[in-house]
């Protein structure tokens, strides 16, 4: 089969291999992210292999492959996706084969797209080399392009083949430094948002704190804090991310959500963290939060001791675009603002209690200069009406279940212009 085969004249001797190799490690500690180690190993393959054209092909979350990182840039392949049933991804790279097509134009390995884009740069043969695997996943195959017939020897396939699988052990380490930075940003975001949730003192203020931090913490599209029983399909919006920027929402002007089919509707299932990796996928297929085009998401429900009372979510236009780094910050998001939660019902407990005991001794007080029953009775109602800012207080002698007729009502009023008085 011509696809398989290997023409026959480039040759790679052992210290030229070396070289590269050496070369490849070593541009490791000054590259800054990954695309640039891709770029740099793109331009060593093409100058070791007198080749034409040099790409990478890159495993995606979804199952496809992109090409990130060429040499030389005038190709103008860089960007280009193959879908995961293109034949050249789903029965050569996911199984990590070396792919030799001697000619691109009825390669039936390859999509109508692809083809084209190749001819367009004048490339008529390939070879794809594969990188490795990581937990059984293929993490991308060095692309090397002929304008005329393949020219690679097998002893040169089998030296170049250690070379990309180097540059995928490269690849591997490089995205560990970037998501052990990634991970240190977010916790120094967090903790900085903790000393900043301290010091809030109602529901408004911390989802608005959190919305305006979260951008810097997760990848996004849309946050949403509210408040209510998760397992119930309305709940209040509280606070909201979208559109480049935080939104709160007035206390006065309140926005009601129907959560049902969102990702919220699973809490009832796990009450814990929710993570949907593709909502097309879920079963019935789930919607954005207020209908918005997003396809991944994390949610979690918000608690005051053992009793939920809320949920936060985050949400993404990308598929899988949340890894378990990135669950474990939203969890210790969620955990944070539960302790604010926390210890903004305890103040207004505590303020609650403070407010009665303030209104017992205010009526207690006024009850004791009075000299008789009828005005302990009245001022002890007028007393009560003031401390506790009511519109009316009624006090009733007599039997509990007597009817109208059967008790004495003594009761004080307070009108709209704030005039008290009592009756009975």
């Amino acid at each position: 089969m011509a696809e398989q085969g290997t023409s026959r004249s480039v040759s790679v001797n052992v210290l030229a291999a070396l070289t590269t190799a050496q070369k490849l490690i070593a541009g490791v500690i000054t590259v800054k992210n990954e695309r640039e180690l891709l770029e740099n190993a793109a331009k060593e393959f093409a100058q070791l292999l007198r080749v034409d054209y040099t790409g990478m092909l890159m495993s995606q979350t979804d199952g496809s492959a992109r090409v990130t990182g060429e040499y030389p840039l005038s190709a103008q392949l860089e960007g280009l996706i193959m879908s995961p049933d293109v034949r050249l991804i789903s029965e050569k790279c996911v199984s990590g084969q070396i792919a030799m097509l001697e000619n691109i134009a009825d390669s039936g390995l390859l999509s109508q797209k692809a083809r084209e884009a190749f001819s367009q740069a004048k490339l008529k043969a390939l070879a794809l080399l594969p990188m490795g695997d990581q937990n059984g996943r293929w993490i991308g195959a060095v692309m090397l392009g002929f304008i005329d017939e393949l020219t690679l020897d097998i002893n040169t396939v089998d030296t170049v083949s250690v070379l990309a699988r180097q540059v995928g052990s490269l690849v591997l380490g490089v995205r560990q430094v970037e998501r052990t930075g990634k991970q240190v940003s977010q916790l120094t975001t967090l903790l900085t948002l903790s000393q900043v949730l301290g010091g809030v003192e109602n529901e408004q203020d911390l989802g608005y704190e959190v919305a305006k931090t979260i951008a810097t913490v997760l990848p996004l599209t849309q946050f949403a804090m509210l408040r209510g029983d998760p397992h119930t399909q309305t709940l209040k919006l509280v606070a909201r991310w979208a559109s480049g920027g935080p939104q709160k929402i007035q206390p006065d002007q309140p926005v009601s959500l129907n959560v049902g089919q969102t990702l919220i509707s699973l809490i009832g299932q796990t009450d814990e963290l929710v993570d949907v990796p593709d909502f097309s996928a879920a079963t019935p297929p789930l919607q954005g939060l207020l209908q918005m085009a997003n396809h991944s998401g994390l949610a979690a429900p918000l608690r005051v001791g053992e009793d939920q009372v809320g949920v936060v979510v985050v949400e993404s236009d990308d598929i899988f675009a949340y890894n378990e780094a990135d669950k474990l910050v939203f969890s210790q998001l969620v955990a944070q603002m539960n302790v604010t939660l926390t210890r903004l019902n305890t103040s207004f407990v505590l303020m609650r209690s403070a407010t009665s005991s303030n209104a017992v001794n205010t009526v207690s007080q006024q009850m004791q200069s009075e000299t008789s029953a009828q005005g302990v009775l009245r001022g002890g109602t007028l007393a009560t009406l003031h401390a506790l800012n009511a519109t009316r207080v009624s006090v009733r002698l007599g039997k509990p279940n007597a009817d109208a007729n059967g008790g004495n009502d003594t009761y004080a009023d307070s009108n709209r212009n704030g005039t008290q008085k009592t009756r009975g």
